[in-house]
């Protein structure tokens, strides 16, 4: 009897945890998948994240190469004015050296009827 006494026990016990594992399996499935689902929330968050993280970089990288363009134009047309500059300083220089070429010419005439006219 008292092995009869022991497995019975040990089946009553073995139906105790196989209701147990019954009852809890459906609860333990149900939590996995809202962690599962929660997992995807976040996973779905983290790659909106990336996205926008991308995005932005993409937008920076835009804005960049804008600014380098701009500047790349201000510095053509500032190179472009100075070429002009320097060549608006070299032909007023020129016509400078002329026009004082031509007053020391003027002079010597002016000083040479000067020295004609007296007596």
């Amino acid at each position: 009897m008292i092995g009869g006494s022991a497995t019975a026990l040990l089946a009553i016990g073995a139906l105790i945890f196989k209701a147990s594992v019954q009852i809890q399996l459906p609860a333990r499935v149900d939590k996995l998948e809202a962690t599962q689902v929660e997992m995807a929330k976040r996973i779905d968050s983290m790659s909106f994240d990336v996205q926008r993280m991308r995005m932005s970089q993409e937008e920076s990288d835009r804005r960049q190469a804008d600014w380098q363009q701009r500047m790349t134009t201000v510095m053509s047309e500032l190179s472009g004015s100075m070429r002009s500059l320097r060549d608006s300083v070299e032909v007023q220089a020129r016509e400078s050296i002329r026009t004082s070429e031509q007053v020391k010419n003027l002079q010597v005439i002016t000083d040479n009827l000067t020295e004609h006219k007296k007596p």
